[in-house]
């Protein structure tokens, strides 16, 4: 459970990303969700899907972290530093 605190902070960070052109509706989400990586690619890498709610409906970003890590270098820094600030166990690689 995050505080009051953490939780606007959370926002504050994540507020960036809403405002991207990349974010699309609902009905887009699920395509993306199902795309595979086009042009260099790194495998297993993850991702982080962030959906925001509101009375606007809804707005996501997807974010993959194996399609152009060299281009998205610096976003999947700033996403994976926010998923290592929440309070949830961490990630165990695949055998």
């Amino acid at each position: 459970m995050l505080s009051n605190e953490r939780y606007d902070e959370l926002k504050r960070r994540l507020e960036r990303f809403r405002r991207l052109d990349e974010t699309v509706d609902e009905a887009e989400a699920g395509a993306l969700l199902e795309r595979t990586c086009e042009g260099e690619e790194v495998t297993d890498q993850g991702g982080v899907t962030i959906h925001w709610r509101g009375s606007y409906g809804g707005q996501w970003y997807i974010a993959d972290f194996g399609c152009e890590p060299k281009q998205y270098a610096e976003r999947n820094r700033e996403l994976r530093a926010v998923l290592e600030s929440l309070p949830v166990p961490e990630a165990v690689p695949l055998p």
